[in-house]
């Protein structure tokens, strides 16, 4: 939602302070959603960061206990994206007239 000429993720804009949705709203859960993704991804991003130091060093038994992990955090990302992709979708086609 756009208030004082920037996107705005909150319930609140952070400039003014004007409530621009209720928290208990679809674009509430949006913004939940696209806060859960982004966290998920900052997960993924650090973990793939620290595995790509030690590659070399790594036997097979942890080459593939880290793909695992990856897996399971590049899953989780997934989903809260596609949720929230799916979401805002559904938010658009409502603002349609």
């Amino acid at each position: 939602m756009k208030c004082c000429g920037k996107e705005r993720g909150d319930a609140y804009c952070s400039t003014c302070g004007k409530q621009l949705f209720k928290p208990n709203s679809i674009v509430g859960l949006l913004s939940y959603l696209r806060t859960q993704e982004s966290q998920a991804e900052k997960k993924l991003r650090i973990q793939e960061a620290r595995y790509a130091e030690y590659t070399d060093e790594l036997s097979i038994h942890q080459e593939g206990r880290r793909e695992t992990h990856l897996g399971k955090l590049r899953r989780t990302f997934e989903k809260w994206s596609l949720w929230a992709n799916y979401v805002e979708a559904a938010i658009a086609r409502s603002d349609d007239p």
